[in-house]
């Protein structure tokens, strides 16, 4: 595929992260601007942190690079479209500025913030939709972004489950996302696990930031602030250790462990 044919740019500025994407087809141009992240903001600017580049080649194949490094080839606009979303977000957590990305699930209760760090396939995404259910307010399912005084600032991103339980469904997803930075009330450390016991041990808070540092996503890139911010959040925020179960069991205890 010749990538000067994709002629056609968006770019746009979230969290300080200067991102751009080039099409070869108008279509696709307006279906881009429906998958940015969180905050973005379309901004002209030429200097960019990141560009991709989104091809349709043949039979209904897409082809996304970076720069000119060819990242996949995917079949149908919808699955492209989606993999596109995914490295969009993954851009800007690593090049935002002044904050600092982690993955994580946050949700907010009585005013405090609630993260539970891990990456993908470690269930914090369907953990999240069941402290929703529980009554908290959603933060992120995929990154905590937090600030030099250690803040937890909102990543609203759309709750990104691979399976769908029965209670997941009204009170999970009622409600508008938060707004405003956060202390943090509590720090889980968690997996899915089948059959575990949900019980949660008082852990230090060299064992929280170190949870928060595993997971963070510019530490090699900017190790000075990721270490700042990290460790302003975990310093004064009680912090839990426990293998999980039932995500609807283990919601409304953990909950209580903020208070």
């Amino acid at each position: 595929m010749n990538l000067p044919a994709a002629r056609l740019r968006v770019a746009f500025i979230s969290h300080g992260a200067r991102v751009g994407v080039r099409v070869s087809e108008s279509r696709l141009l307006a279906r881009v601007r429906d998958c940015l992240p969180p905050g973005s903001k379309l901004s002209p600017t030429p200097v960019l942190d990141e560009l991709y580049t989104l091809v349709r080649g043949t039979d209904s194949t897409y082809e996304l690079y970076s720069g000119t490094r060819l990242l996949a080839q995917v079949a149908g606009e919808d699955a492209a479209l989606a993999m596109l979303g995914s490295w969009l977000h993954f851009a800007v957590a690593l090049s935002a500025r002044p904050g600092v990305f982690v993955h994580a699930g946050v949700v907010a209760w009585r005013g405090r913030a609630v993260l539970i760090p891990g990456r993908s396939m470690s269930g914090k995404s369907t953990l999240v939709s069941a402290l929703l259910a529980a009554g908290a307010t959603y933060y992120s399912d995929e990154y905590a972004v937090i600030d030099a005084d250690g803040l937890v600032h909102p990543y609203p991103k759309p709750l990104n489950l691979r399976v769908s339980l029965p209670w997941m469904a009204g009170a999970a997803f009622s409600g508008s996302p938060g707004t405003e930075p956060l202390r943090a009330g509590l720090i889980v450390i968690t997996r899915f696990k089948h059959g575990a016991s949900w019980r949660p041990k008082r852990v230090p808070p060299g064992r929280s930031a170190l949870a928060l540092l595993n997971n963070s996503v510019a530490i090699r890139t900017r190790p000075k602030a990721v270490l700042a911010s990290v460790g302003r959040c975990a310093l004064h925020a009680p912090a839990v250790q426990s293998p999980r179960g039932d995500a609807h069991k283990v919601a409304r205890p953990l909950l209580t462990l903020v208070d």
